[in-house]
Order: structure tokens, then sequence, then C-alpha cells
């Protein structure tokens, strides 16, 4: 995934378009999209549109109603408004009050629910 992400940014994004808004980049970005599906990648046959209508008619069916990308997991949090999870530390958010929050959170972790 990460080496995706590096090749839409190199490709895409290098140098940094100059955008009015957000739907202008967004406009340019679909508009670049559009034209990898003319790209073949190395080492395979066909283009990239090919192979993703080839890909796409074995796709299951999107489930009826939104996934939710993240697990609920019931953290301690510390007394520097930190949780742990796995081998990651984050921090709770608590608005600058004078004490930090105690107790315990649920903390989602993953990718934000992504909607069509």
């Amino acid at each position: 995934m990460e080496s995706l992400v590096k090749y839409v940014r190199l490709n895409a994004l290098v140098p940094v378009p100059e955008v009015r808004s957000r739907d202008e980049l967004n406009a340019r970005l679909r508009q670049w999209c559009e034209s990898e599906k003319e790209h073949t990648v190395s080492g395979t046959e066909g283009t990239v549109g090919c192979r993703w209508t080839t890909e796409q008619a074995a796709l299951p069916p999107l489930p009826p109603h939104p996934f939710d990308c993240a697990r609920v997991a019931f953290v301690k949090v510390n007394r520097y408004a930190q949780v742990n999870y796995e081998t990651c530390v984050h921090s709770v958010p608590w608005g600058g009050q004078r004490h930090p929050p105690r107790g315990r959170a649920a903390l989602p972790i993953g990718l934000p629910r992504l909607h069509s």
C-alpha cells in the first residue's frame, strides 16, 4: 500500500498542483486517475483499466450498509492523557482542563468510514 501511495504522490502531486479549491484538486486527480487506465504495469499483460474491468467482474457486491473500518478497544488512560494500544501510544485530547482525563476510553483504531 505504501508504494502505491508513493506512486500517486510522485506522479500526481509533485510538483504540488496550484489549485483554487478542493473541488479543482479532486477534478485534477480524477483526470489523472482516468489517464492511468491506459498505463501498463511492467511485468503484467493489459492496461490498468482492462485489468480493473476483469477484476471488478469477480468482486462480490458491496454490503447494503456502510462498513465501519475500525476496531473499538477499551483502554486505560494514564496520568499523561495517553493510552497504549498494541505497540503504540496515543494521546487523548482533553481540552486543557486542569487535570487530564482518567479512567477508561474507547479508542477506534483503523481507517475512517468512507462513503461513496
